[in-house]
């Protein structure tokens, strides 16, 4: 049985609600996924960080309600987690947000065993202390923080990896592109890269 994170917003979600709001929003020209080089979306818009905290401020409960499942890439996850694995939700959203994501995961049948609303806090303790072996995520953050842990002999990851029990896939967005990881899920497509 693995012990499976999986991350939420631009994995099981489609990125497009949020650029089309922020285009609307900042009265910008439409941002295609080639143009989506920062996983810190408001940097491709041009604004500044209170700009940006505002936007999250005002839409994030609108966002979490409202995106779009990624279609291709949780058909993809489906074929990836087994029936017995243990899938643990780990995303940064506010604990705030807890009902209206509970309320998007049971819509969109996302099976999970679990949901940890971790804000602002690294993954890569939650991934530590719960043994998480399987890390299905986009953020560049959490693959980098993943490579400190695994030269670090006195952590889990470490020990996983050397026991080959550590599988990594990240989403592909071109804010990611050159990060180390096992597997590469297109964000686009759900096929493997």
């Amino acid at each position: 049985m693995n012990r499976v994170l999986l991350d939420i917003d631009n994995t099981l979600t489609s990125i497009d609600l949020v650029l089309r709001l922020m285009e609307g929003h900042f009265g910008k020209e439409k941002v295609e996924w080639q143009d989506i080089t920062s996983y810190t979306i408001g940097e491709i818009f041009n604004i500044t960080k209170n700009e940006d905290k505002d936007f999250w401020n005002k839409y994030s409960p609108f966002i979490s309600k409202l995106s779009t499942v990624n279609q291709p890439v949780v058909d993809r996850i489906n074929n990836i987690i087994n029936d017995n694995d243990n899938v643990i939700i780990v995303t940064a959203r506010p604990e705030i947000e807890r009902d209206i994501t509970k309320e998007w995961l049971n819509r969109n049948n996302i099976k999970h065993d679990k949901l940890l609303l971790v804000g602002k806090e690294p993954k890569i303790k939650t991934i530590e202390k719960l043994e998480l072996n399987v890390i299905i995520d986009d953020n560049p953050n959490v693959f980098k923080d993943i490579s400190i842990e695994l030269n670090n002999n006195k952590s889990f990851l470490y020990s996983a990896k050397q026991k080959n029990k550590l599988d990594r896939y990240i989403i592909n967005y071109p804010y990611n592109f050159g990060l180390e990881s096992e597997k590469r899920i297109c964000s686009l497509t759900g096929k493997f890269i």
